[in-house]
């Protein structure tokens, strides 16, 4: 039995580490009286996913580091007894899944879109160098807050199984009524600043500066800085303009610019949301040095600052960055600002936050690179004879690795 070249190019799909039963659809078999099914007779399902991930740099990455994975579960039929809630998958360094790792989700659980969770690898990754983990699915419930957590909002009671950390390098959840011990604050007379299982930050209609803001009692030392910003306004900044800033700041106690149509915090150390008239720039600044700004919008998602460079990112995504690089340690910063410029009153704006956190950088400044499997191995062909003719069935086993 003899095959044509590329007789199995319809059976390289990705395969991710499990076995599974793949149509040759395409490609020739050197054999009359061929019949391809359209449907398998059988289906090979698997526990676990296997997960390589790459450091392309020359230097590895910090130890331990948290590592983001992105995918779409629907992508991979191959997995089984997966529940609509995602409460059964967790993380592993081995196949057996004896070896848990400390894993965080941040996006709603879903079958069908892409999924973010954060990964603590706590030895890294060495430099040029490729580890595999595992994703695996439980016969029971994985989702205990302790190995296996999500994001506060994501529970139906607030941060039940947010086990962020235990994660991130720094990590605050807002839960409860108090701020946490390791902030402070400062608020206007007509600020308004609500810790409720979240933190709300507000600023008023009035032609003075109004602001809200948190601010750590210790330095940090340059860090990534993201927080999650949920319950954005409808009609914001008025003529006025109001600045939604974080990142860090020079000083324990900044001060907001007052009526100018740039009002954010004199001391910002990162990024800023600017909006006026109902539209929004992307800025970046360096102790009220403007390093760059771009058009941009406000919507819910994660929002976030690199230090060295200075850069602003959207969901991962770059909006503005510089080759503006700070080094030295500075106080956490988080706050809402409105100048009362005279050019007219703003309008009032309140945000809401569910997490900020800090985490390490990927060496370079580049995140190591997930992938889902690679190539395949023909194991087997199976064949039925009929009559006179041999039938191929068109199914064969496949493996990747």
């Amino acid at each position: 039995m003899g095959f044509g070249n590329g007789a199995f190019q319809a059976a390289r799909i990705a395969i991710d580490g499990v076995t599974i039963i793949e149509n040759i659809l395409t490609g020739k078999i050197e054999a009359p009286g061929v019949t391809i099914p359209s449907t398998p007779s059988t289906t090979t399902t698997s526990n676990y996913l296997a997960i390589p991930i790459t450091n392309t740099q020359n230097v590895a990455t910090p130890a331990p580091f948290q590592q983001i994975v992105q995918l779409n579960l629907a992508n991979y039929p191959q997995l089984s007894g997966i529940a609509s809630d995602l409460s059964n998958i967790y993380f592993s360094s081995d196949e057996a899944g004896q070896n848990k790792l400390y894993s965080w989700r941040e996006t709603p659980a879903s079958l069908t879109s892409t999924q973010t969770w954060w990964v603590l690898l706590p030895n890294g990754i060495p430099a040029d160098g490729t580890i595999t983990i595992y994703l695996q699915v439980s016969s029971s419930t994985a989702l205990d807050g302790d190995y296996t957590g999500e994001a506060p909002q994501l529970s139906s009671t607030y941060a039940q199984y947010d086990n962020g950390a235990k994660i991130f390098t720094n990590y605050w959840n807002f839960a409860g009524t108090s701020l946490p011990a390791s902030f402070t604050s400062g608020v206007s007379s007509d600020g308004t600043l609500t810790v409720n299982n979240g933190l709300t930050l507000g600023t008023n209609t009035i032609d003075t500066s109004s602001y809200s803001y948190i601010i750590s009692t210790t330095t940090y030392s340059p860090q990534i800085v993201e927080f999650y910003l949920a319950n954005i306004p409808t009609n914001p900044g008025g003529y006025g303009g109001i600045s939604t800033d974080f990142g860090f700041s020079s000083s324990s106690s900044p001060t907001p610019q007052t009526n100018t149509a740039t009002n954010n915090f004199v001391q910002l150390i990162g990024g800023a949301i600017f909006s006026a008239g109902g539209k929004f720039t992307y800025q970046l600044f360096d102790n009220n040095t403007l390093e760059g700004s771009a058009g941009g919008s406000l919507s819910t998602g994660v929002y976030g600052t690199y230090i060295n460079p200075l850069t602003f990112y959207y969901n991962y995504t770059t909006e503005v960055s510089s080759s503006t690089n700070v080094t030295s340690n500075n106080y956490l910063l988080l706050g809402i600002s409105s100048s009362g410029y005279t050019a007219g009153i703003p309008e009032s704006e309140t945000i809401q936050v569910q997490w900020l956190r800090t985490r390490a950088y990927p060496p370079n400044g580049v995140m190591p690179s997930v992938s889902f499997g690679s190539d395949i191995t023909i194991i087997e062909i199976i064949t039925l004879a009929s009559g006179t003719t041999t039938t191929y069935t068109g199914w064969i086993i496949i493996e990747g690795y």
